[in-house]
């Protein structure tokens, strides 16, 4: 958990990964429009939007580093201040089972392979 105070805003920043999702939550004090954005290892934008919330949910993100950036901007009244955090996503951990039943020499072998992720499993 990042806590930080700067100017009028008070930020916390949670990270949580479960199933490829990225959890950000923030409390702003004294919120005006709050811009999150998200930047991965080589600088590239990925997410730059106002939001209404204070929690935002990020998907499929490529496995590498990242730093997302919160800011309060500033209005008449409240002074701009922002908060960083840096994450990492890595690469998930599979499960992969393979059961042979009926195994009888010379016919035909039926073999399951269960996995917890979609897509092709070479056997």
């Amino acid at each position: 958990m990042l806590s930080a105070r700067a100017a009028y805003t008070d930020y916390e920043l949670v990270f949580a990964c479960d199933n490829g999702e990225i959890e950000i939550d923030f409390d702003v004090e004294n919120r005006t429009v709050v811009n999150v954005r998200i930047e991965n290892q080589d600088s590239e934008v990925i997410y730059d939007k106002n939001v209404t919330s204070d929690m935002l949910l990020i998907t499929d993100l490529n496995v590498g580093n990242y730093t997302v950036t919160v800011t309060n901007l500033e209005t008449f009244n409240v002074s701009q201040s922002s908060d960083s955090k840096s994450f990492k996503v890595l690469k998930k951990s599979i499960n992969i089972t393979v059961v042979v039943k009926d195994n009888v020499y010379g016919e035909l072998t039926v073999i399951n392979v269960i996995s917890g992720i979609d897509g092709l499993l070479p056997v």
